[in-house]
């Protein structure tokens, strides 16, 4: 996880923040920038409370608090990137007017993934040894329902996302810098 969350967050921080200082306006940079911040806070608030609640139980203030932040923040790292990244690029806009179900898709996406963590009774997921504080009780069954729907709603998004650059892509100048740009993200994705 290191591996990939460390350098992804510096590279998406880096491309964000090139973005967003010469076009504030850009949601695409933000998203990026968003994203980078969850995948770092994802490894430093995991490792916190793993110190703070296994290795050295009591010593860190908090822990409790990082525990409960790690069971949710890692699903606002990647899943933005692989459903709202993939419609918006290259222009920070949608493909058109009608792909606004797929951007609200992305949102319903993110709160699957969410919610569940934040608000499941019971022990932590990564983090067993203590109970979340702020769990619902009795609506487990609804949360995990929620979940469940949370994994196939971002490969639903992620397939609409590589649609929407096929249609730019298509729409594109044959022979301009915008189709190659597409190509290659299309290729990668």
């Amino acid at each position: 996880e290191v591996l990939a969350n460390a350098p992804l967050s510096l590279g998406f921080a880096l491309v964000g923040a090139l973005i967003v200082s010469r076009r504030p306006g850009n949601r695409l940079g933000w998203l990026y920038l968003g994203s980078a911040t969850a995948m770092a806070l994802t490894l430093f608030v995991f490792q916190y409370a793993h110190y703070g609640l296994v290795t050295r139980p009591g010593s860190l203030p908090a822990a409790t608090a990082a525990a409960w932040m790690s069971s949710w923040i890692w699903a606002l790292g990647f899943a933005p990137l692989f459903t709202l990244g993939l419609l918006l690029y290259p222009d920070a806009r949608l493909p058109s007017p009608r792909w606004r179900w797929v951007a609200a898709l992305a949102g319903v996406t993110l709160l699957c993934l969410v919610l569940p963590g934040a608000l499941m009774p019971g022990p932590f997921l990564n983090h067993p040894v203590v109970d979340n504080p702020l769990g619902i009780e009795g609506a487990a069954p609804l949360l995990r329902g929620i979940g469940a729907g949370g994994f196939p709603l971002v490969l639903v998004g992620l397939a609409a996302g590589v649609a929407a650059l096929a249609v730019r892509w298509r729409r594109a100048d044959p022979g301009g810098l915008e189709r190659r740009q597409l190509f290659l993200l299309l290729l990668a994705t």
